[in-house]
């Protein structure tokens, strides 16, 4: 593998490391915020339980 390849390889590695972290603490955050939001309702206005 040339120097270029390798280059090229790292940068599209990097790439999608970057697109999966990014989507994967974006998925966390909303998680965590529903979870917070959720306990400020009032019990009787839960539909989803």
């Amino acid at each position: 593998m040339s120097s270029s390849n390798l280059t090229e390889t790292l940068c599209i590695v990097g790439a999608w490391l970057v697109t999966f972290g990014a989507v994967g603490a974006y998925g966390a955050s909303v998680i965590m915020r529903g979870r917070r939001l959720s306990k400020i309702v009032p019990p009787e206005q839960r539909r989803w339980m």
